[in-house]
């Protein structure tokens, strides 16, 4: 899938209109700020990853996509294609991840104010 085709599940928002921070040079985390869920706070937010040796501008790859609330993180998935992987990772990059939740649960605590 192109980059500049993805859209936030369930919305109209393009992914590649929002912020994003680079977790590795094949792994970015979007995030867009939503207070629509709440007024007091939420985002929205998709984990997306670049084959070795492909660009940004060529295929993605969905890793984690998700919305957060005023108390936190409320619905996550681990990929967003049910037709074909069903959230199914071959060789997970454990590290990756780590660092992936770590920068989400930085934005949880700066879009939630309720959260812990």
């Amino acid at each position: 899938m192109k980059l500049n085709e993805l859209k936030y599940y369930c919305t109209e928002y393009l992914v590649c209109e929002s912020d994003f921070i680079e977790i590795s040079k094949l792994c970015r985390l979007y995030y867009k700020s939503e207070p629509d869920y709440d007024e007091r706070g939420g985002f929205m937010f998709c984990g997306l990853t670049i084959n070795y040796g492909f660009t940004w501008n060529e295929d993605v790859n969905y890793f984690f996509s998700g919305s957060g609330v005023v108390d936190g993180v409320r619905h996550m998935f681990m990929s967003c294609d049910d037709e074909m992987d069903r959230g199914y990772q071959n060789y997970p990059d454990l590290e990756l991840i780590i660092k992936f939740f770590q920068q989400l649960r930085e934005l949880e605590r700066k879009y939630c104010p309720e959260t812990d």
